[in-house]
């Protein structure tokens, strides 16, 4: 895909030398450190690691149709089924009913909704669950809980291949679902400091286009560019 891109843009700028990467590697280079570690966890989710020298892992990245585990439109797909059940047990559901409220519909509808639109119904829900935990709601936290341990699961393949649990190294986070949920915050950092307690984890500390633009001065510098393994 890189090599088609490329080869489609160099004869337009014949002079220019052309680097082609991914979301993911700036959001990797946005830490400004290695070894280091990110995990995305937005509308999609992925991790990927870097450390000396320029060894790279990564984990998830693969897109809803295969699984996005943690996402906040995986959360939603999940909360989604969740709500449907309970709706065909005829059991009483706040969170059900809350989802319902925001997203002004009933149960029919929603179901509609989630085949016909996903991309943009999930995430929505998301947000929902997400507002519902910090209320104390059991089946929210529970949800987010579970999205936590999927994180944590994808960055547990990252630091275990560039054996990193005893390492001291920068975990970033960044993306909605971080952003939108400090439940699923605290629960992530709790379940990361057990596979790596000498991690410092954080928030992701430059900006994607920050990034983009130091790996674009490296690389006119550097034959050698950062690319996914």
């Amino acid at each position: 895909m890189h090599l088609a891109v490329q080869s489609g843009l160099q004869p337009r700028f014949p002079n220019a030398k052309i680097c082609i990467t991914s979301d993911l590697v700036l959001s990797l280079a946005a830490t400004g450190e290695i070894p280091s570690v990110v995990v995305i966890a937005g509308t999609g989710s992925a991790v990927l690691g870097r450390t000396e020298p320029a060894e790279l892992a990564r984990a998830g990245g693969f897109g809803p149709l295969i699984g996005d585990p943690g996402s906040a439109y995986d959360i939603g797909r999940k909360a989604t089924a969740v709500i449907l059940q309970k709706n065909l047990n005829r059991e009483r559901f706040p969170l059900g009913a809350k989802v319902l409220e925001s997203l002004q519909c009933k149960f029919d509808e929603l179901f509609d909704q989630a085949r016909a639109r996903p991309g943009d119904v999930f995430p929505k829900i998301f947000r929902v669950v997400a507002k519902e935990a910090e209320s104390g709601d059991a089946a929210a936290r529970a949800l987010l809980t579970a999205g936590a341990q999927d994180l944590r699961d994808q960055a547990r393949e990252v630091i275990e291949k560039l054996k990193l649990r005893e390492a001291d190294f920068f975990l970033a986070k960044t993306g909605g679902v971080f952003d939108g949920s400090p439940f699923l915050n605290c629960q992530f950092d709790s379940l990361m400091r057990e596979i790596a307690p000498k991690a410092r984890i954080g928030l992701l500390p430059r900006s994607v286009a920050e990034a983009a633009a130091q790996l674009a001065r490296e690389a006119l510098m550097n034959p050698l560019v950062l690319e996914e393994s």
